[in-house]
């Protein structure tokens, strides 16, 4: 699954896109709901907390408007960096 965080100006196209094009699950958090009730109907699932798109994601896309919101998404006890699943371990 690939997880969206910030769907604003760029980030609701980006991430319709991202729906669209890349064949698989996307789901998206954002603070207002608007724009994620907007994504259902190109199949994004909303998420209800950072958290949750941490949880179930392979990676997370960020369309944040600025450093003290990159900052509160990535660290602190709710954050990405707590609740990200391990990377796959390569074969290479």
């Amino acid at each position: 699954m690939i997880g969206f965080i910030g769907v604003g100006v760029m980030g609701e196209p980006i991430c319709r896109h991202v729906a669209s094009k890349s064949g698989k699950e996307v789901r998206a958090y954002d603070i207002r709901r608007e724009p994620l009730e907007r994504l259902k109907q190109h199949g994004v699932a909303p998420a209800e907390s950072v958290r949750e798109v941490a949880q179930k994601s392979e990676f997370v896309f960020l369309s944040l408007p600025g450093a003290p919101e990159v900052k509160q998404v990535c660290v602190g006890r709710s954050s990405l960096l707590m609740h990200m699943r391990p990377a796959p371990t390569s074969s290479i």
